[in-house]
């Protein structure tokens, strides 16, 4: 990846990840397995970022808007930044997919968790070309609050990663 696509990467997936930041770790992404029987069209809506790996600890009432494109494309819009980044889910494996906005920039981006309706998890990871990778990852709500157990219910997914409870921050939701 040349030094531009590299920026670009950076500008795109982190706009996503402003409240999500990667961390960079050494070796390979770990392999993700995501939710069973994950249904995209039900995840589909505003979700709340309650706790996230940051770089920013002081960004407050961060929003994902998760709309459908066409059959298979998805559109992940960070609200009020206004990024969007494209999610295109694998045919066999639903709840993995493919983060970015082209084929240089692309990241996997698995669901861990959701019962939809309330709490979500999601874990994204990109190997780098000099055997280290980046990670995100974020609890997410449908309302401003989640409850103690959901939220644990959560980060305990993000424990079996190595995404310990300090290298989350919680967000501000009070807007």
């Amino acid at each position: 990846m040349y030094h531009s696509e590299k920026i670009r990467f950076f500008i795109v997936m982190f706009g996503i990840t402003s409240v999500t930041a990667f961390q960079f770790k050494a070796g390979q992404c770990p392999e993700v397995t995501p939710m069973r029987d994950f249904d995209m069209n039900r995840f589909l809506g505003l979700w709340h970022v309650v706790e996230g790996t940051l770089t920013n600890k002081s960004i407050e009432c961060l929003t994902f808007n998760v709309t459908k494109l066409d059959s298979n494309t998805f559109a992940m819009t960070q609200l009020p930044q206004n990024l969007t980044s494209k999610l295109i889910p694998e045919h066999d494996i639903p709840g993995r997919m493919n983060i970015g906005v082209n084929a240089s920039s692309d990241a996997n981006f698995s669901v861990l968790i959701t019962d939809y309706n309330n709490f979500a998890g999601f874990f994204i990871c990109k190997n780098s070309s000099v055997g280290n990778f980046y990670r995100a990852a974020a609890v997410l709500s449908r309302t401003k609050q989640l409850s103690s157990l959901q939220h644990n219910i959560v980060k305990e997914y993000f424990h079996s990663y190595d995404v310990a409870d300090d290298d989350l921050t919680g967000i501000i939701n009070t807007c």
